[in-house]
């Protein structure tokens, strides 16, 4: 029999190296149960029906950022609510997640159609929120994930619609102030007319 071949310190040490950055990406994406993961109607969350385009979706994100946005609830916990807009935009602007996302919405609709929870919405009824879990697996690990970077992407997304705020602020203010400055010239100028017709009489 041949003899087994011993690794040396170097080899030895690049396999170490390897099952380490292995176990933190597992520990970074850990395994999903999919019956864990709320199924959440994020066509409600941005108001819009489960036909609307991708071009409807932006629309619709950027009308429910700026309407839940913290400076115009002031004294309102807005986060979560932030969160959820964004988490539903990653879902529905996604070709693949979206495909998998109504095949799971239309089957908790069907199953849930004489709940309590289904609400009237736009064009139609909508179902707005579920006690089950979601069946893909592959979508409920895309969930997840879209609920992680929701955090980040909530503060980035108040952080933008702010300074929006204020541009369109300071430039409706110059505007204000250019048709101000126009009147007072177009006072000035009939003032000084009126002087000379009556220096001439």
């Amino acid at each position: 029999m041949r003899p087994s071949k011993r690794f040396g310190p170097t080899v030895r040490k690049r396999f170490l190296k390897m099952m380490h950055s292995r176990q933190q990406k597992s520990k970074l994406t850990p395994s999903i149960n999919p019956d864990h993961v709320e199924f959440i109607d994020y066509y409600h969350i941005l108001d819009i029906t489960p036909s609307a385009t991708t071009e409807e979706i932006g629309v619709a994100f950027k009308r429910q950022a700026i309407k839940w946005h913290p400076d115009k609830n002031p004294g309102t916990d807005t986060t979560e609510r932030m969160q959820r807009i964004n988490e539903a935009r990653l879902i529905l602007t996604d070709e693949d997640a979206r495909r998998r996302y109504d095949a799971e919405y239309n089957r908790h609709v069907r199953e849930d159609s004489a709940n309590s929870r289904t609400t009237a919405g736009r064009g139609g009824a909508s179902y707005q929120a579920s006690r089950q879990g979601v069946t893909d697996d592959d979508l409920a690990r895309w969930m997840e994930n879209a609920r992680r970077q929701s955090v980040d992407l909530a503060r980035q997304t108040a952080k933008d619609f702010a300074g929006m705020s204020k541009v369109a602020a300071k430039e409706g203010a110059k505007a204000f102030g250019m048709h101000m400055a126009g009147y007072v010239l177009s006072g000035l100028f009939f003032m000084l007319l009126f002087a000379m017709m009556n220096g001439c009489n």
